[in-house]
């Protein structure tokens, strides 16, 4: 893809994002990348693809070139209502790393309706090869529904740890802040997990845990997936979410190109037993190292 394609596909992202309210429905996860919810949101150990570098920054150290972005969930009636995009190039022009990752989205509270943007800026340090960690400076905007705006500068610190067997181990500490966290909705938490991959088939589990959560709470709170590669074109997701007194259900499908240089469509669905509805999430990664 040229630079002038590049650049192009990133208007037409931030011109979506920017058409319509940044809406997101009640869902347990970051609503950040349709892989990421058709597995369930077991996010911590991801290890490769654009949502991944969101989720977890220290995996862009094992990444070169990624970028691409999502709209979700959308409803086939309804515009979409929730955006993110990022970008990672090791190997610039410039010689220098370059990072950004933007999203945006609606949340519920106690408190009401809470509108989030923010911007991001993932820097890469590692320790070695198989332990990299990696920090995110972001600028964050919170709006409540009385529309009093909060502003700040929360810092995302993510580490990876890969074993010869296969297994990689994954900690993100999220939104931390100098000081209290003055958001409502992103709050300050610790995200952990666990991925093992063998031949066809990758699994992820992981739970997170805030200031007030019990340690007899994560038999409670955990979420599960698994992603099969039928082949290098298409690759099936399944996921569970389990929330205290509520579950969901996720899966969803990957197609991707083959060469020198991979584009990636994911389309995934989330069901809400509760809601008894369908919620939908798409994702295109333009490419993909």
């Amino acid at each position: 893809m040229q630079p002038s394609q590049s650049l192009k596909t990133f208007v037409l992202i931030m011109f979506l994002a920017c058409s319509h309210p940044l809406f997101a429905q009640d869902i347990p996860v970051d609503p950040v990348g349709a892989r990421h919810m058709a597995l369930g949101g077991p996010a911590a150990a991801m290890t490769y693809g654009t949502d991944a570098v969101y989720h977890n920054p220290a995996s862009l150290v094992w990444q070169t070139l990624t970028f691409g972005g999502g709209i979700q969930p959308i409803q086939w009636t309804e515009a979409p209502r929730s955006w993110w995009f990022a970008l990672y190039n090791k190997n610039s022009d410039f010689d220098v790393p370059v990072s950004l990752i933007g999203q945006g989205w609606w949340a519920q509270t106690r408190r009401g309706d809470h509108y989030v943007n923010m911007v991001g800026m993932p820097l890469g340090f590692n320790f070695t090869p198989a332990t990299p960690g990696a920090a995110t400076l972001k600028f964050a905007a919170e709006r409540d529904s009385s529309g009093e705006m909060t502003y700040g500068f929360p810092i995302d610190l993510g580490f990876l740890g890969r074993h010869q067997s296969g297994f990689v181990m994954g900690l993100v500490l999220r939104n931390l802040t100098i000081g209290s966290n003055p958001f409502e909705v992103l709050k300050e938490r610790l995200d952990y997990g666990l991925a093992y991959g063998g031949g066809p088939l990758m699994v992820m589990v992981s739970t997170s845990s805030y200031r007030k959560t019990r340690i007899v709470d994560f038999k409670e709170q955990y979420r599960v997936g698994v992603e099969m590669f039928g082949n290098e074109l298409v690759t099936l997701r399944g996921g569970y979410i389990q929330e205290s007194d509520r579950w969901f259900a996720t899966g969803g499908i990957g197609l991707r190109t083959t060469g020198d240089r991979q584009y990636e469509f994911s389309y995934s669905l989330l069901f809400d037993p509760e809601g008894k509805r369908f919620r939908h999430f798409v994702q295109y990664i333009f490419l993909l190292f």
